[in-house]
């Protein structure tokens, strides 16, 4: 009889220390989850305005542009608002170990929807825009912004504007998306080529500015402007 009560015993206690394991078990395997989620969480980039580093780095691989986010800087007036620097990661400036500057992006979000500017420099052929010189940079402004259904539409969108065969190149799209302003601002300058010859080179800012409406373009585009101009 008490071998018998014994042996039941025994039964119930290992059914009720499997049953403790499993629940054990389960608890860790939904820690190990949540721990996990958080950890995307933190290290996910936004998807909204105003947009980290994180968010600015993606971009810039989608667009396959090389470049490191660097000197990050909040606003707070006349919004909230980010800004980053990007800079080479090839090239420094000679005589010096900075790295080449190739542009700043500029973001904010207020209760009427999300801003962004991106302003890019590089060298070109001439003081006149060719649309497929700056296809990254759009690309790039696309991806980071969001809401296009493929990256390149903002680039098709752009490049199908007419170009003046003199400045100012201003350009302002009504899109789906938002309102989109761009501007070519083409510089010269005198340099020395292999041989130590002085010739005329050109290089060129492109800014591409998205906005979720032309009221919100209105309301803080100027502003705003004016802000991440005096950074560059």
């Amino acid at each position: 009889m008490e071998s018998g009560q014994t042996e039941k015993t025994e039964k119930t206690v290992n059914r009720q220390t499997v049953l403790l394991i499993a629940i054990i078990a389960a608890v860790l395997a939904l820690c190990a989850i949540w721990y996990a989620a958080g950890m995307r969480g933190r290290n996910a980039p936004r998807t909204q305005a105003p947009w980290d580093e994180a968010a600015v780095a993606a971009a810039l691989e989608k667009a396959g542009m090389p470049g490191m986010v660097s000197e990050s800087r909040t606003y707070t007036d006349p919004v909230e608002y980010t800004h980053f620097e990007i800079r080479s990661t090839e090239e420094d400036y000679e005589g010096t170990a900075d790295p080449v500057f190739l542009g700043a992006v500029s973001s904010a979000r207020d209760e009427d929807g999300q801003i962004l500017i991106t302003v890019f420099n590089q060298d070109v052929a001439s003081d006149r825009i060719s649309w497929e010189d700056w296809e990254p940079q759009v690309r790039f402004a696309a991806s980071l912004y969001g809401g296009f259904e493929n990256p390149d539409d903002l680039y098709w969108a752009l490049s199908r504007e007419e170009i003046p065969d003199q400045g100012p190149y201003v350009w302002d799209l009504r899109l789906p998306q938002g309102y989109c302003t761009a501007a070519f601002v083409p510089r010269s300058y005198r340099t020395l080529n292999g041989e130590g010859m002085e010739v005329r080179a050109h290089s060129a800012f492109l800014r591409v500015s998205l906005y979720a409406s032309y009221g919100l373009f209105e309301k803080y585009g100027t502003e705003i402007k004016r802000v991440s101009q005096e950074e560059e």
